[in-house]
């Protein structure tokens, strides 16, 4: 009995399932970010903010009836692009997409309209990689959601996109 009460202390008892729990949740790229509320903010946020947002509704239809190839929309300037990466108010949920604009001649930038979807992002140790490769250690990865492809028009909210969603 004194050899069992030796080896099986309380003490030895915790590390060991101490060390078994960091191994499943670090090595073995077990995640708690399912338990984080701001994966389900990110998601709500994401079922009713993403899509397009429309600020010229009449360059939006140019541009939507020949996607990508028009270079001169029909004011005459070149249409533009460029990718679109926010933070928003959550420090960990992130707005991604792409902005159609044009510059006019005075130098302003017009948006036609923007894509957005959003992402999560959680922390962690991951071990990724492969033979040829490596292997490596992450610390961050992302939760990507599914655009649920809502239009939105600016101009019926007052020239601004604040307060529409998030």
């Amino acid at each position: 009995m004194n050899v069992i009460k030796k080896y099986f202390t309380l003490k030895k008892v915790f590390i060991f399932f101490v060390v078994i729990f960091m191994v499943l949740f670090c090595a073995a790229d077990f995640s708690m970010a399912f338990m984080d509320w701001q994966y389900y903010k990110a998601k709500s946020i994401n079922n009713k903010c993403s899509g397009t947002y429309i600020y010229d509704k009449d360059l939006y239809e140019e541009i939507k009836g020949d996607g990508d190839k028009i270079a001169i929309l029909s004011n005459g300037f070149p249409l533009k692009l460029e990718t679109l990466e926010m933070n928003t108010q959550y420090s960990r949920i992130w707005i991604l997409g792409r902005n159609y604009f044009y510059i006019d001649e005075s130098g302003n930038k017009h948006i036609v309209y923007q894509i957005r979807k959003y992402i999560q992002r959680y922390f962690g140790i991951y071990l990724s990689g492969d033979e040829g490769g490596g292997l490596r250690l992450n610390t961050r990865d992302f939760h990507w959601f599914q655009s649920k492809n809502h239009t939105f028009y600016i101009e019926e909210y007052n020239n601004t996109i604040k307060g529409i969603c998030e």
